[in-house]
């Protein structure tokens, strides 16, 4: 668990972790470089139970895939999970994990649903931020064309599984670690399953560290590039319209609002390097966005140049559909057992 300030929901995350009805555990607490009092929080802890193992980052980069590869390098234990800080946990999370991937013998992670933890309050579904469920026929798809069928703290892992393949936090990558880390495992064949329940694990959303933000800073637009030519190389002739589709996607959250003709062109670049057919079809739309912004406001001009791309993520809705009727169904489902 890299940490890195926020010392109120570290708290909640840790008792929610002590919490828990499963107790034979290990935390690798792994400082990224916080202020003094969340330091203080994490050696409280660490002292009140020896499970927790406070560390600190003690070499570069800075990030929380560089924590993430020392947790994975110390780690003890048979089963792994990567979970963030600033989440929150059911008591009932780590048994079910458990449980469920001693069960599954042949699978090298099982994947769970999750829901959200906002205003010290639990919910177990929400549209834009509850991943984990098998809705999709390929998921590989979906990774590519950056609508996540699944994020790692989704996943329970079995660690001989990720140290035999060899997989490891890109430490290049200040974004979209997650999806990267989840396409190396399924390009390096690890098998895995879906569990079929209700989430028991909460993710925080905080504003402050959305991906939206943080692309927009310095350094960032490089790391979409980078992200866009590893998927070229891993899967550029078998899903060459999805990493078309996962750039677009990139694009419209960089530039949706205000345009950059200079990036703009080194995406063009990279994608007809890789794809020239998606490469002329993408500098087209570049060309009609060029011509309509001097004619109408931006945001008209953008919408308006990339309405096709916006109606066919409509395919976002119906897996969105399908989601919350998985999980009516599954929740029906507990009900009749008990």
């Amino acid at each position: 668990m890299p940490v890195f300030n926020h010392p109120e929901e570290l708290k909640t995350m840790l008792d929610s972790i002590l919490a828990n009805t499963y107790q034979d555990w290990e935390l690798l607490a792994i400082d990224d470089g916080s202020e003094q009092e969340t330091l203080a929080l994490l050696e409280q802890y660490a002292e009140r139970d020896e499970r927790i193992r406070f560390i600190k980052r003690d070499r570069q980069p800075k990030g929380a895939q560089t924590c993430r590869n020392m947790g994975l390098e110390l780690a003890k234990g048979e089963y792994i999970i990567f979970f963030d800080s600033d989440d929150y946990l059911l008591p009932q999370c780590l048994e079910e994990r458990v449980r469920t991937l001693d069960k599954q013998k042949e699978a090298d992670f099982v994947v769970f649903p999750s829901g959200i933890y906002t205003e010290n309050q639990f919910k177990a579904f929400a549209p834009m931020h509850t991943y984990g469920y098998a809705v999709r026929k390929d998921d590989v798809q979906g990774f590519l064309r950056r609508n996540l069928p699944f994020v790692v703290w989704n996943n329970i892992y079995r660690t001989s599984s990720l140290r035999k393949s060899g997989i490891q936090w890109d430490e290049k990558l200040q974004l979209l670690q997650d999806c990267d880390f989840n396409l190396q495992s399924i390009h390096a064949g690890l098998k895995y399953v879906y569990a079929e329940t209700v989430p028991h694990f909460g993710y925080r959303i905080m504003q402050a560290g959305s991906i939206t933000t943080k692309i927009k800073k310095d350094g960032y637009f490089d790391n979409v590039l980078f992200a866009l030519e590893k998927g070229y190389r891993l899967y550029g002739k078998t899903y060459p319209y999805s990493l078309y589709l996962g750039m677009l996607t990139m694009f419209m959250r960089l530039f949706g609002k205000h345009f950059d003709a200079a990036k703009t062109k080194q995406m063009v670049r990279t994608t007809k390097q890789h794809t020239p057919f998606y490469g002329m079809l993408f500098q087209s739309q570049i060309g009609m966005l060029n011509v309509l912004r001097h004619l109408m406001p931006y945001k008209f001009a953008f919408l308006l140049t990339f309405f096709g791309f916006k109606l066919h993520s409509y395919h976002n809705l119906k897996a969105f559909a399908r989601r919350k009727r998985t999980l009516f169904d599954q929740f029906q489902s507990q009900k009749r057992e008990k």
